[in-house]
């Protein structure tokens, strides 16, 4: 298990762990799902269940947004494949302490060729 202080600058890219749609399918019910994309784009569509937060909302000190305060495992997802947002979020959550995080490699492109995608604003 890695435990990291909320300074740590050291999480890079080789230590984010992916996770593929086949995983995420079987592992919703257990998960935080966060789309760190914009407001709009959440809007026009998102996984069903995720939550919309962006890197800026993950605070470095002090109590973190609610909706994620406790997490036990974290799948975070962008628009498409190798999303560099999603990485981001990822490093950040890793570096203020969440221990169980991944990414969702697909993303959103990859989840809406099979599945329904949401179109409601909100969390």
């Amino acid at each position: 298990m890695l435990i990291l202080g909320a300074c740590s600058n050291s999480i890079t890219d080789r230590d984010i762990r992916y996770t593929s749609l086949t995983s995420l399918r079987s592992g919703l019910g257990g998960v935080t799902l966060i789309d760190p994309r914009s407001e709009a784009r959440f809007a026009q569509g998102h996984i069903p269940g995720a939550i919309n937060l962006s890197i800026a909302d993950v605070r470095t000190s002090g109590p973190q947004d609610p909706r994620i305060r406790g997490a036990g495992k974290i799948v975070v997802y962008g628009a498409g494949r190798a999303s560099a947002l999603a990485r981001a979020m990822a490093k950040k959550l890793m570096s203020v302490g969440f221990g169980d995080v991944e990414v969702f490699d697909g993303g959103l492109a990859e989840w809406s060729t099979l599945y329904e995608v949401e179109t409601r604003t909100g969390g």
